[in-house]
């Protein structure tokens, strides 16, 4: 009887801002370090003790636009290089925060190459119930990344409607 192969993963961390790292010893400051830490503890426990080979870090860059992200680019080389089972997010979010975008992902990712995203706070799995739940989560982070949007807008408009500059 063969033994069973083991699962690997490549681990995806990402801040949004650049005043996210260098904060205190850590040039990758606090975020991205947790981040790791909870990749590599959900592959071990919830996925059942998944080997990470690889991970990919993207420091303070935003989530907004993926076809600005070179670090998405490097990760599916990296998938196409290492043919890993999963790519593990701390949370969706890190993702992509554009709807749009995140079903890119899921395209490039799992239908394309059969690699399957994870989030260490979402369940998603390759089931009709699973892509609804990462649609669901994907269409909820848009929505808030466009309702911040919304308040940041509205704030500097009463700003400089009160005679301050926008700046």
């Amino acid at each position: 009887m063969n033994p069973k192969p083991q699962l690997t993963a490549i681990i995806a961390l990402r801040v949004s801002t650049p005043s996210q790292v260098n904060k205190a010893i850590d040039p990758e400051g606090y975020s991205i370090p947790n981040q790791r830490e909870a990749c590599k503890r959900y592959c071990e426990h919830d996925l059942g003790g998944v080997e990470v080979i690889d991970e990919v870090v993207e420091p303070g860059v935003s989530a907004k636009d993926i076809a600005k992200r070179p670090h998405v680019r490097e990760l599916i080389e990296k998938v196409d290089r290492l043919s890993p089972d999963f790519i593990v997010y701390f949370d969706l979010s890190r993702s992509a925060r554009n709807d749009y975008d995140a079903q890119w992902l899921w395209r490039e990712l799992t239908e394309k190459r059969g690699v399957l995203i994870q989030s260490t706070h979402e369940r998603i799995d390759n089931t009709p119930n699973g892509r609804m739940i990462y649609s669901i989560t994907a269409a909820v982070n848009a929505n808030r990344i466009r309702q911040d949007a919304e308040k940041v807008k509205d704030g500097l408009t009463r700003k400089f409607m009160e005679g301050g500059h926008q700046g």
